[in-house]
């Protein structure tokens, strides 16, 4: 058997894998408690987190619901207000000029449904740090015309990251933009999609 691929052979060879752990004991009292405890409330930590989760998005659900409402009925932006349970329970809904993060589809699609000033294009500009160090000593002088960098280089020199986001104030035109698109209110925030935040829960 050849030697290369006698090492193939070998070197493939699957080993059983171990699962069991080194378990070490610890004597004391208050390790035990604490061990305990820490335990037992992790446990609950977790649990309450996920009824926390449950319950926060029912009632940014419902608070989103009723924002729609307003601004249907106000026909502007109201900003933050307080709804209220009957048992007395109160929240504060306060929609944001912040918006989910969008790609070029996402912004294409935005812009042919509200038009081009609903999305804000961003392009950082940065050298391609490989070709770069690579033509150190000839990059100080003129790229265009130097001939000791390939085109191939030239083309690959910098670097364009664009980024796109909803425009700040779309929030405020919300309305606005419902009418004009011939869209529910509801159906433009979904679009939005702007960041709707909880505040000063009381029971």
């Amino acid at each position: 058997m050849a030697i290369f691929a006698k090492a193939k052979k070998t070197g493939t060879k699957k080993t059983a894998k171990k699962d069991d752990k080194i378990i070490v004991d610890v004597e004391g009292k208050e390790f035990a408690e604490k061990l305990e405890k820490f335990a037992n409330l992790k446990a609950q930590i977790d649990d309450l987190t996920s009824e926390l989760n449950m319950a926060k998005e029912i009632v940014k659900e419902v608070g989103t619901n009723e924002y729609i409402k307003l601004v249907e009925n106000k026909k502007v932006n109201t900003g933050s207000f307080i709804v209220a349970s009957e048992t007395g329970g109160r929240v504060m809904i306060a929609p944001t000029k912040k918006y989910i993060k969008i790609d070029e589809e996402g912004a294409e699609s935005l812009q042919e449904t509200y038009g081009d000033d609903i999305v804000t294009e961003n392009t950082v500009y940065a050298f391609n740090t490989k070709i770069l160090m690579k033509n150190m000593e000839v990059i100080e002088k003129m790229i265009e015309d130097s001939e000791e960098i390939s085109q191939d280089d030239k083309d690959a020199l910098i670097e364009a990251k664009v980024t796109y986001a909803v425009e700040k104030d779309a929030l405020d035109r919300v309305y606005t933009l419902s009418v004009e698109s011939k869209n529910d209110v509801g159906d433009v925030i979904d679009d939005l999609q702007p960041i709707i935040m909880l505040k000063n829960a009381k029971a």
